[in-house]
Order: C-alpha cells, then structure tokens, then sequence
C-alpha cells in the first residue's frame, strides 16, 4: 500500500467509525425520546446541523430501534472528542432521574 492509498484507508475507516458514533447517538436518542438534532445543538450550538445525523436519521426511522446503554454511548462519544455531547447527554440523564 503505498502512502497515499494508507491515507485514504485511515481516513474511510475513521469516517466509518464516526458514522457508528453517530448510529449509536441517534438510537440513544431515540430510546430516550430525545430529538438527536435538539441535543447536538445544545453540544455544539454554534455549529450548523450534522448531515450525518440528517442521513442516518432517514435511515434509521425505518428500522426497529437499537438499545444502546448509556454508558456506551458516553464511552464511544469520549473517545471521538465529543465531550460537550457527552456532558449534555449526562445532564439529560440527571434531569430524567430527578422527574
């Protein structure tokens, strides 16, 4: 494999992995009646809209949903960087235990 073709691999796989990322924010999402653009907005609110989560979200409306733990999910958002994601979806988990 030359460089430029190992490049283009480590870059599709990271793509592949961030969409599962999002796959499992969605579901999250949808578990906990949660509308998945809302909370990135409250994440990122100075971003504009995730096509990603526009494209999965099509996608997933057509298939039972997927339980996704907490846990998990906050673990996979840590390990892309999304700590404000994973900090809102916490404070939606408090407020949820306190009603």
């Amino acid at each position: 494999m030359n460089p430029k073709q190992l490049q283009e691999f480590i870059i599709q796989k990271y793509q592949d992995e961030e969409r599962t990322m999002v796959h499992f924010f969605i579901e999250w999402c949808r578990e906990h009646q949660h509308n998945s653009h809302e909370v990135y907005q409250l994440a990122y609110p100075n971003q504009p809209e995730n096509p990603i989560i526009s494209e999965l979200s099509a996608e997933l409306n057509e298939q039972a949903p997927l339980h996704i733990p907490t846990d998990t999910l906050l673990e996979v958002l840590q390990v892309f960087g999304n700590d404000e994601l994973a900090f809102v979806i916490s404070e939606l988990i408090a407020q949820a235990k306190q009603q």
